[in-house]
């Protein structure tokens, strides 16, 4: 059975799931299993541990996508061998270049092109999200009229197919690991008796779609928590939670498809996690001019600051996480700085938080082809 728990920030769908996750450990359920995003995993862990103690908490198996993969694989066969990474992949994908560039037409010119091959690799990598091999390109290229369209898709057919080739002789590539979990759902009964909750997700790629359709025909119940206030969308794909809409009637549609039952959607009460109010007018009315309702109170948890620019803004952020921890009992940890683009602060807000003598973690990637080795 599929069940659907919705409601917006801060209603309490996660603490839900968990307390769900608890009854049932306590009721003796060992065949329990808890799905977040990867960058979550660690956390939820932590938290069902503290939740259900040393003892039940290991009935309940915290995993992301690529560890039920490694778990699965690790079980029935399938996971040994040299996992392939970002600089193998860039090696892999200049040989593939350079091993059909005599069949190339457009690609030929610019086939030693560093920024080719990471388009390339980028390329790759949705195309496996989505599920789409070599072989599906090749087909559609020979649907196409003729022309240039025809020819990149036939092109890019053929490099993907070389570099597949190339890698499958030696390497696993991590990529694939939900491919070949799909493969290994698909002749194996693992998830036979199991509950299944699935959290913190907005959407899924192909990939994952396709194992959570297995997931659901497999299980014996799948219990799914969405950030949505409903499950039709009057505003036609327009709304703040459209996409997580549809990602809630994708699995409804899933679901049938596996002669699986629906249950109807439980649909929780919102604000609830917020403890001032002017917070819960916010999260209730921002990016729904609809549902914009005046707010009277004061805005004690609320404070907006015009700045000149980025510098100004980044340096009143600064001042602001500075002040809060000495007079507001606060520790630097309890900080997070959120902005619509990292590229736009780097080498500003770093400095302002370094002039202000704030520790703080910023992750930065780096292209791999700035690498020495990669240079070589």
């Amino acid at each position: 059975m599929l069940r659907l728990l919705l409601g917006r920030a801060g209603s309490g769908k996660t603490m839900a799931v968990r307390n769900a996750l608890k009854d049932l450990a306590g009721s003796g359920d060992d065949k329990l299993m808890l799905i977040v995003p990867e960058q979550a995993s660690f956390e939820n862990e932590r938290a069902m541990l503290r939740l259900l103690g040393p003892v039940l908490a290991r009935r309940v198996s915290v995993v992301s996508f690529s560890r039920l993969a490694e778990e699965v694989l690790r079980h029935y066969g399938g996971f040994a061998g040299r996992r392939l990474d970002d600089g193998g992949r860039s090696i892999f994908m200049s040989l593939a270049l350079e091993q059909v560039k005599d069949r190339l037409d457009i690609y030929r010119r610019n086939a030693e092109s560093t920024e080719l091959i990471g388009l390339l690799l980028d390329t790759c990598a949705e195309f496996k999200m989505c599920a789409v091999a070599p072989e599906d390109l090749f087909k559609a290229a020979e649907k196409m009229p003729d022309g240039t369209l025809r020819r990149k898709v036939s092109e890019l057919s053929l490099i993907l197919s070389a570099y597949d080739a190339l890698v499958a002789q030696s390497y696993i590539d991590p990529l694939d690991d939900l491919t070949r979990l799909k493969e290994k759902l698909e002749q194996n009964d693992f998830f036979s008796g199991y509950t299944v909750m699935v959290d913190s997700f907005q959407s899924f790629p192909v990939q994952e779609y396709d194992v959570l359709s297995l997931i659901l025909r497999q299980a014996k119940e799948v219990r799914a928590a969405l950030c949505a206030d409903r499950l039709d969308d009057p505003e036609c794909g327009a709304g703040l939670f459209s996409l997580v809409r549809r990602t809630a009637k994708i699995l409804i549609r899933l679901a049938k498809q596996n002669g699986v039952p629906v249950a109807a959607p439980i649909i929780l009460e919102s604000g609830t996690r917020f403890q001032s109010e002017d917070l819960k007018a916010l999260e209730e009315g921002i990016y729904r001019p609809s549902h914009r309702k005046p707010f009277s109170g004061a805005c004690k948890a609320i404070s907006i600051y015009e700045a000149k620019n980025s510098y100004d803004e980044s340096a009143f952020v600064a001042a602001t996480i500075r002040r809060l921890m000495i007079d507001g009992g606060y520790r630097y940890r309890d900080f997070a700085v959120v902005a619509r683009s990292q590229e736009s602060y780097r080498g500003i807000l770093d400095a302002a938080l370094e002039n202000w003598e704030i520790p703080y973690f910023m992750d930065r990637p780096e292209p791999v082809d700035a690498e020495p080795l990669m240079r070589l």
